[in-house]
């Protein structure tokens, strides 16, 4: 399962997957985003990968496939994108995503850390912020 909600009070858009995610969920996701936040220009996004517990299901193309259309999207233009992740497969998967998206036309600046605080810092999240994504985690049940 793939969460997705933008703080209305700011350009944050917070991302958490977890459980087993597949291609499908994945190119799900990226198209529900893009409907809702695609042409936001500039958006500051926290993407929660630690609850993943299996990615069987997905493909390093698909992956790769995801980070090649993401790159051309406005919501990327001179923003930001935090890539949380723990274990040695979402991190690797998550650098993978990196390498390609950051070959795009789009100024975007991508972070892959497995330090909360560091995506944090990078992002230059408020304490509102902050307090929008422990709500999030909270009603999501991830907490």
């Amino acid at each position: 399962m793939i969460h997705l909600y933008k703080n209305p009070a700011s350009r944050l858009v917070f991302c958490a997957f977890e459980g087993d995610v597949s291609d499908q969920q994945l190119l799900d996701h990226l198209q529900r985003y893009n409907q809702q936040y695609g042409s936001i220009e500039g958006l500051y996004e926290f993407c929660d990968l630690r609850a993943i517990t299996e990615a069987d299901g997905l493909n390093v193309s698909t992956l790769l496939e995801v980070a090649e259309q993401d790159y051309h999207r406005p919501r990327l233009a001179g923003g930001k994108l935090a890539l949380l992740a723990t274990s040695p497969l979402t991190f690797g998967l998550a650098r993978a995503y990196q390498s390609i998206a950051e070959m795009g036309p789009n100024s975007v600046r991508i972070i892959v850390t497995d330090n909360e605080d560091e995506a944090i810092r990078f992002l230059c999240c408020t304490e509102d912020d902050l307090n929008f994504m422990r709500q999030q985690r909270r009603k999501w049940g991830l907490d």
